[in-house]
């Protein structure tokens, strides 16, 4: 897989994380497109307590996933 080239994120966070805690990631791509020839993904994460039902922080991320002429 090509590396991805950040373009931006936007985050929420809804509850402090203690050091050491277990974490479960939860992703979805919601979103893939094509703009000047480069490929883009849009990508929502979920960032849930491994141990029980807390949800810390939502975070959405587009990405170029492959540069044009690649």
């Amino acid at each position: 897989m090509n590396p991805w080239v950040h373009m931006a994120t936007r985050s929420q966070n809804y509850a402090p994380m203690p050091m050491g805690t277990a974490l479960v990631a939860e992703m979805a791509v919601t979103d893939l497109f094509t703009k000047k020839g480069h490929e883009f993904v849009d990508v929502q994460v979920a960032l849930f307590n491994a141990e029980g039902s807390t949800c810390f922080a939502s975070i959405d991320v587009r990405a170029i996933y492959r540069l044009r002429g690649l």
